[in-house]
């Protein structure tokens, strides 16, 4: 979580016109950035809205994008609405998903659990809920993966039978092929009952920067690229041998060195052709890195 430290509160103020009536917020400039890449690139890149402190977000709800803001200040949301609906929870976790924020994502992901089981474990969603995540999700979303699960644990046949020929035909496909692997595991409880984090996003270290020199460090480092955290494999530096070290080497053997000799006058024979600058720099190559993904096996707004 960023600091509201002295340096939040004096480095100026942004206003951002939100929605198609460009409802007007005003935020603090360093928060903003500290909290969201999206928004840094946009202040202190080389846009427009670096100039003018003003960024223009017609495509955004104003009530969603005040959750955001009480998050980004107080990691709270829905303070005033202890009864999200799924499309309310489903909206804030895509805006958070567009403004790089995975910290805000988790923290929605953790109340979709706590609905299913306020609602007595009804999963009853509605299709608009339904076209909403699938018109802003990609196929391996954690939320659509969340959205099928609860569908599957807790949808009313007769809700489906009655609501299907509205329903994205991405999420049928879904839904059948997740309503198999229940019946086939024999699952009485939902995932996100047993184990929520495995909807979470990958977070990365507030003090990563984005990916911008050569992936060299010194071994059992971590770097973060894309969300992953990478520990570093790269070899330690090789340390010449010593005196020492070499009469207690009962295998160390003296180097074999061969005679030299004298080329004659004007022949090129046993010269020595410089090292190219290439050749001279080359480095070492190092050892693969593997990243480890963790993967998931009336109708309700």
């Amino acid at each position: 979580m960023a600091s509201l430290t002295r340096h939040i509160f004096t480095g100026g103020i942004a206003n951002l016109l939100v929605g198609k009536d460009e409802v007007p917020f005003d935020a603090h400039i360093e928060l903003l950035c500290a909290c969201s890449p999206f928004f840094d690139n946009a202040l202190h890149g080389r846009f427009v809205e670096a100039e003018t402190k003003m960024i223009p977000l017609p495509d955004d709800d104003p009530d969603t994008f005040t959750e955001f803001l009480s998050w980004m200040y107080n990691r709270r949301i829905f303070a005033d609405n202890t009864k999200p609906g799924w499309l309310e929870l489903s909206r804030l976790w895509v805006m958070a998903d567009k403004y790089q924020v995975p910290e805000l994502q988790n923290n929605v992901m953790e109340l979709f659990p706590t609905k299913f089981e306020a609602m007595k474990c009804k999963g009853n969603v509605h299709p608009i809920v339904l076209d909403f995540v699938y018109d802003n999700t990609t196929a391996d979303s954690p939320l659509r993966k969340m959205i099928v699960d609860i569908c599957t644990w807790g949808m009313d046949v007769d809700k489906f039978e009655q609501h299907r020929k509205d329903m994205p035909t991405e999420f049928l496909e879904d839904f059948g092929l997740q309503q198999m692997r229940k019946n086939a595991l024999g699952n009485e409880k939902a995932p996100f009952e047993t184990f929520p984090p495995r909807y979470f996003v990958k977070t990365s270290k507030k003090s990563e920067k984005p990916y911008s020199k050569p992936f060299v460090k010194n071994s059992g480092d971590t770097e973060v690229h894309d969300g992953l955290e990478f520990t570093l494999l790269t070899p330690s530096p090789h340390t010449p041998p010593t005196p020492s070290s070499r009469r207690r080497n009962k295998n160390y053997r003296p180097p074999v060195r061969l005679p030299q000799s004298s080329p004659k006058s004007g022949s090129s024979a046993g010269a020595l052709t410089p090292r190219s600058p290439s050749s001279s720099s080359q480095s070492v190559t190092q050892g693969s890195v593997n990243a480890v993904s963790t993967s998931l096996i009336g109708l309700s707004l």
